[in-house]
């Protein structure tokens, strides 16, 4: 139980450092405990595929810094006693040992993919005399898709046109039934564009969820007009009434981002 709650405590009081003292430097045995440390993550199939680089010349973090990082990452990492860089082994993590990959998109695209049977047989209960046994992956060509499945039923939430927007299918390899996006999707939720705001745009990857009958969808925006996205914050919002809302939002401020 103390474990548990030692392993809480840490969780709880985590911050984000983005100042450093510069005259404190790092033990050759402090940097391969952190590393070590990192090598205790999960791995697919315990692969253990990262690298990691440890850079300690100051001349070289200061290149590193100039030439690798965006400006507001180079300032945040200025008097770091240790820049360590996370590499991985390609074609080892999702591929078998031949190079093949085990999972994600068929090797060609084009060629038609095996509908599964449950879907076939409720179209055909609902009506349909002769539904199609195959079907085109990928089922949705865009940025950020996120799918929920709820009482027999498929949700797709996805941002759109500054806001969010949710569609409802019986079959997950068919989306929209035929129609356009436009046309399968509503929009639950614009963002107000208003700068006040700290969500006024920017609206990225939401995902929907059902969780005792009430409807949250957790979403990504911030007030930026364009990059760097330092300012990207997480919100929710919160429908009492279905899928489709109305929504409102959780709180006037976004969820907590362990920074202070």
């Amino acid at each position: 139980m103390e474990d548990e709650m030692e392993f809480t405590n840490v969780l709880s009081t985590r911050r984000s450092i983005r100042k450093y003292d510069g005259t404190r430097m790092l033990t050759k045995e402090q940097v391969e405990e952190l590393v070590k440390a990192a090598n205790l993550a999960p791995t697919w199939k315990n692969s253990q595929t990262g690298r990691f680089h440890v850079i300690l010349s100051e001349d070289m973090k200061l290149k590193f810094r100039e030439e690798c990082f965006a400006p507001y990452n180079a300032g945040n990492t200025e008097g770091a006693a240790a820049i360590i860089v996370a590499t991985f082994v390609a074609g080892t993590a999702g591929f078998d040992k031949d190079g093949n990959p085990v999972f994600g998109l068929p090797a060609d695209p084009s060629v038609p993919m095996e509908r599964p049977s449950g879907e076939v047989k409720a179209e055909k209960r609902g009506g349909v005399k002769k539904p199609s046994k195959t079907f085109m992956n990928p089922v949705y060509k865009g940025a950020d898709p996120w799918v929920f499945k709820h009482d027999g039923k498929y949700y797709m939430c996805k941002s759109h046109r500054g806001g969010i927007a949710v569609s409802e299918s019986d079959c997950l390899s068919d989306f929209f039934k035929g129609r356009r996006m436009g046309e399968a999707m509503k929009m639950v939720w614009r963002a107000s564009g208003d700068d006040r705001d700290w969500n006024a745009r920017q609206v990225w990857a939401p995902e929907i969820h059902c969780v005792d009958g009430v409807w949250y969808i957790f979403y990504a925006a911030g007030r930026q007009h364009g990059g760097p996205f330092w300012e990207q914050r997480a919100g929710v919002l919160v429908s009492f009434d279905g899928p489709f809302g109305p929504y409102v939002e959780h709180d006037d401020k976004p969820l907590f981002t362990g920074e202070r």
